[in-house]
Order: C-alpha cells, then sequence, then structure tokens
C-alpha cells in the first residue's frame, strides 16, 4: 500500500477515536485528536506523489464523510453543553435573589436586643 494511503487510514482510525471522545463529552482528547488527525492529513497530501488517483478518491470520500460526522457530534455537544451553562446561570440567578431576598428579610427582623 503507497505510504500516503497508509496516513490516510490512520487518519481515519484517528477520526474515530475523536467521535468516541465525543461521545464521552471529552473536548481536551477531541481537540488533541483533530490537531493528530490534521498533521497526519497534512503529511499524507504532501507524499501522495505516485498514489494511485483512485485511491485517493476513495479514501478522501470516506474521510469526508466522517467529517460531516464529527461535526454533527461535535455541533450536539456543543448545543447540549450551553444548555447546561444556561441552566446553571438561571440557578445562579435565583440563589443570588434568594440570598438577596433573606439578606432583606433579617435586616427587616432585627431586634435591638440591649434596650
Amino acid at each position: 500500500m503507497h505510504p500516503s494511503a497508509a496516513m490516510l487510514d490512520e487518519v481515519f482510525a484517528l477520526a474515530r477515536l475523536e467521535a468516541l471522545a465525543l461521545a464521552e463529552e471529552d473536548v481536551d482528547r477531541a481537540e488533541e485528536l483533530a490537531d493528530k488527525r490534521a498533521d497526519l492529513l497534512f503529511d499524507a497530501w504532501r507524499t501522495r506523489e505516485g498514489c494511485p488517483e483512485h485511491l485517493l478518491v476513495e479514501h478522501l470520500q470516506k474521510l469526508q464523510d466522517m467529517q460531516r460526522h464529527l461535526q454533527d457530534k461535535a455541533e450536539a455537544l456543543r448545543a447540549k453543553l450551553g444548555a447546561q451553562m444556561s441552566a446553571e446561570r438561571k440557578q445562579a440567578k435565583y440563589f443570588d435573589g434568594y440570598r438577596h431576598a433573606s439578606a432583606q428579610a433579617n435586616k427587616a427582623f432585627y431586634f435591638d436586643k440591649r434596650s
């Protein structure tokens, strides 16, 4: 097998691992794998000389499909994390309001015991 095609197979394997990392919501690992995948893809493209065109096209189409899959997973994860952050902000506002109201109530019911 041509070295470029072998590298493209490795790129696909890294993409699978990246998809698993996204499924596990491990964003740091997914980013690390995406960077490795990009570097390896660049190397595969630089060494493509002499590789049969049909083989490159086949591998690149497979990678294109996987890229779409990764994008869908990443967008879904982004939406999920955004919703979680929004809910946490709402909860923090609720607790801030409660803390403020309880502080006002404590001031209203303060009795001077010295008198």
